[in-house]
Order: C-alpha cells, then structure tokens, then sequence
C-alpha cells in the first residue's frame, strides 16, 4: 500500500529552542521545536497519514474520529491493513485493518482488547481515562513505546483535533519510569487545528501501563 506523508522524527531528536505562538502555527514536524537534550523521543503526528485521511482516500467513509475500536480475529482475504501503522506489527502481521465495509478500523484480537479514544487535549490536570488493554504478546513485539505509537497514530490517544500533533517524551528525570509491568512517561505536545487561520496550542499528559496492560491517559495541563 504507497504511504503518504509520514513525518517520524526518530527517538532522542534535539533541535533548537521550544517557543510556542497561540496566533500562529510553526509547521507541522519542525525539527527545532524542541531544544536538545529535553526529549527521550520526539514524534509527529500528521492528518494525512491518518486513518481516517486515507478510509476517504480508499473510498470509504467516516464523518469523524473514530470513538471505539473492536478487537477481532482478522480476515486478509477481504480487509486492507492500516497504512500508517504498516511498520507496527505482531511478527510479520499488522495489527490494525479496516473493516470489509471499510468505516472503522478493527485490531487485531491477539494484540489489543477493545479500545476507546482519549483526547488528552481536553482533559483536565489529573483527569483519568482508560483506553483498553494490550496483550503482553503485543506489548513484547512493538516494546512499550511502540504501543503508545501505535495507539497515537491509530487515533485512540488523539493527539489533534484538526492538523496534527509534535509530540515530546520528556527526558527529565522519572518523566520515564518503570520496566515490563507497570510503566509511566510523561510527554509535551503541541497540536495544530484551523479556526480563521491555522492556529497551535500545547498540553500534556501522562501514559500508563499497569501489570496486566491496561493503558491509561492522564491529563496533565499546559507544560
């Protein structure tokens, strides 16, 4: 399937200094956004390499983010996987397909439960929200940041309303703790959306694993 406009960033990418204008917006993916030393990981998130940008695109349809994503045993012979989480897959496999009437994305039983969308962006500072769970099969094949890739770039932590997100994992100490079980990171972002003209804003949130995979988004303000 040809890819369109993938922008990754790579992880620990430094640039100059952050500044951040509420009236305007930098483009999408700058790589001074960040200063140097202040991210484990940077990652861009961009519409066009979206879901629900390419379901249109194939001919099928969605009037908005998608709320739910069901876990089911996938059939290749009548479903297309993703496009943007083609690299994320469970041995050689992808792990998210569309639905054969192509209007929702469906997961991979084997790697995640079901799914919910979280909007970090309108959360409140401490505000908790449970996004599903994922198998420790998955968890060992993408690693944990992997997951939360996966999870940004299918929509079920969505990281932008309109345009598309800068995303920062934060290298302050303890703004990453924790092993194969429970896990924290703590991450910055700026997301781009269009009221007269195209405007940026910055939050940030909180990811959590527990023992048993749950995954969890905390609201954690503007940083």
């Amino acid at each position: 399937m040809a890819r369109r406009g993938r922008r990754w960033l790579g992880w620990g990418l430094g640039g100059l200094v952050f500044a951040l204008s509420c009236k305007s917006a930098r483009p999408l993916g700058e790589l001074a956004r960040w200063s140097e030393g202040q991210c484990l990981a940077t990652l861009t998130i961009d519409h066009i390499d979206s879901p629900l940008h390419e379901l249109r695109e194939l001919g099928g349809w969605r009037d908005d983010f998608q709320a739910r994503f069901p876990a089911a045993v996938i059939d290749p012979s009548v479903q297309r996987p993703v496009g943007a989480t083609a690299s994320l897959t469970l041995g050689e496999h992808p792990i998210a397909w569309y639905a054969v009437a192509l209007d929702a994305v469906v997961l991979d039983g084997t790697a995640f439960a079901p799914l919910r969308r979280v909007d970090p962006t309108r959360m409140a500072a401490a505000e908790r929200a449970v996004v599903g769970r994922v198998t420790a099969k998955a968890r060992q094949a993408l690693g944990t940041r992997g997951v939360i890739e996966f999870l940004m770039r299918i929509g079920a932590i969505q990281t932008y309303w309109h345009k598309g997100a800068n995303l920062c994992l934060k290298a302050e100490m303890g703004s990453e703790s924790g092993g194969e079980k429970v896990y924290r990171s703590d991450w910055q972002a700026v997301h781009h959306y269009e009221t007269n003209t195209r405007t940026e804003a910055q939050y940030a949130f909180v990811v959590e694993f527990d023992a048993g995979g749950e995954v969890v988004v905390i609201g954690a303000g503007e940083p």
